[in-house]
């Protein structure tokens, strides 16, 4: 769907998606389709698995700490 509204000039600024979606690599496909900033909306606080960031795992709630941290500086 996000290819289709870049085709019809639909502006993009919001993503929701499933949890089992919010990973890495699908934000930085997101952003090779859109080439502007993109807020992706998804369940990833109740994901129980790690996540990859820039080459480390982190659980959500430590993601979502060290994001808030680098959002406020």
């Amino acid at each position: 769907m996000i290819p289709s509204s870049k085709k019809t000039g639909i502006p993009t600024e919001y993503v929701l998606a499933d949890s089992w979606f919010i990973c890495e690599e699908f934000i930085k496909e997101i952003l090779n389709i859109r080439k502007q900033n993109v807020n992706v909306i998804g369940l990833w606080t109740l994901i129980k698995h790690k996540l990859k960031y820039k080459g480390k795992d982190y659980t959500s709630k430590q993601l979502k700490v060290l994001l808030e941290r680098k959002k406020s500086i």
